[in-house]
């Protein structure tokens, strides 16, 4: 038997090895994601609606206001003592027709 190999076959071996390899590995490439950017919709201005900060231990709502981001404003700067929810309505305020905001 001969133990001693051509120095040429090593490198045609060790190249077949690294290519085998290369072209087993492959590269899974996935297309671009196309967002689509949904818009959010928004309220007109002259809405009718207020929206309403209660206390949950209250019938009585504390404040209102025209726009749910400055009702919410409200809610987390008392929020150390109070438990208020936001509750959206159409016209006044009364207990027995509240819409609650999810």
């Amino acid at each position: 038997m001969n133990d001693h190999y051509d120095i040429k076959e090593v490198i045609l071996v060790i190249a077949v090895v690294i290519a085998a390899i290369v072209i087993g590995s492959g590269c899974a490439s996935r297309p671009p994601i196309d967002y689509e950017w949904k818009s959010i919709p928004q309220q007109p201005l002259a809405s009718g609606y207020k929206y309403y900060v209660v206390d949950t231990h209250s019938d009585i709502p504390d404040a209102h206001f025209s726009t749910y981001e400055e009702a919410a404003i409200y809610q987390k700067e008392f929020a150390e003592h109070h438990e208020y929810v936001i509750v959206k309505m159409e016209g006044e305020y009364n207990v027995y027709n509240m819409e609650p905001i999810k």
